[in-house]
């Protein structure tokens, strides 16, 4: 939470090593940003049915994937499950910035809605230029999960033997949902696609 403006300080003793560790990597960057976009192509084509907006990958734009970040309606449940089962995920922007203190006095009667939904939704998903196959299966695989997990965890707690009288519901509210709100990732302008199938519980 920002409480005042931000700048860019950098302390002088610690500029050289700073410059040299930036100047090893940037030799590399080619590559590492090949295996970053290879991982969220991979995330992409395994996660199915998840109950979540995943990044659209396009040919006619480019994207690094500093970031790997998807959209859940059920979002902080999500975080708890991958937590639960060893996988680390983040919320980097839990606050739009014009919610934030600083901006509070010429915001007070600003409302975006697309960015106040977003911060509800959003979390990042493990995505570094070293992550295996076999982790990020088991990533995808957790996702998928997920989302059948807390269905039968829904009809646990409300009594119901059937999954059809709250699967089908809650299907139908996420699709409307995921159609009212526009997410625009990083700064390309690469726009979220929505893969949601009814097909939930077995």
């Amino acid at each position: 939470l920002s409480q005042d403006l931000p700048y860019l300080k950098r302390a002088d003793h610690i500029g050289a090593d700073y410059y040299i560790v930036c100047h090893s990597k940037l030799q590399h960057i080619d590559r590492f940003n090949h295996l970053r976009k290879n991982v969220a192509t991979q995330y992409n084509s395994q996660i199915k049915n998840s109950g979540v907006t995943l990044p659209s990958i396009s040919d006619h734009r480019d994207h690094v994937f500093h970031q790997y970040t998807i959209l859940s309606n059920t979002r902080d449940e999500l975080q708890s499950y991958l937590h639960e089962n060893g996988v680390s995920s983040a919320i980097y922007y839990p606050i739009p910035i014009h919610k934030q203190n600083v901006y509070k006095l010429s915001q007070t009667n600003t409302t975006l809605k697309n960015a106040e939904e977003i911060a509800t939704k959003c979390l990042s998903l493990p995505i570094y230029p070293e992550l295996g196959v076999d982790e990020i299966k088991y990533i995808a695989n957790l996702l998928i999960n997920s989302r059948k997990n807390l269905l039968k965890r829904i009809l646990i707690l409300t009594g119901e033997k059937s999954g059809e009288i709250i699967a089908k519901p809650l299907v139908l509210e996420i699709k409307n949902q995921v159609k009212e709100s526009i997410y625009i990732s990083g700064m390309t302008g690469d726009i979220l696609s929505p893969h949601i199938d009814e097909t939930i519980i077995d």
